[in-house]
């Protein structure tokens, strides 16, 4: 994950929530989330995913939402 935050954080917005702290809990109910580990990529102003995954990624997993995220709502990959 950390490689992939220094390659593409300045096109992406990356957010790590804290099941434990309260406020980050009820932030990812909102968006969705009953249990962690979940990734996801949200369209840019919305709470509209384009992608999601249930459980830690396989390899390449990540990135390939990374970048169908950025081809589609702009950002070169």
């Amino acid at each position: 994950m950390n490689e992939l935050r220094l390659e593409f954080q300045d096109r992406v917005n990356f957010v790590i929530l804290n099941w434990i702290i309260g406020e980050d809990r009820e932030f990812a109910r909102s968006l969705g989330f009953s249990y962690h580990p979940q990734y996801a990529a949200i369209a840019p102003n919305s709470k509209a995913f384009v992608n999601r995954l249930f459980a830690e990624p396989r390899s390449g997993e990540l990135r390939n939402m990374i970048e169908a995220l950025l081809a589609e709502h702009g950002g070169e990959s």
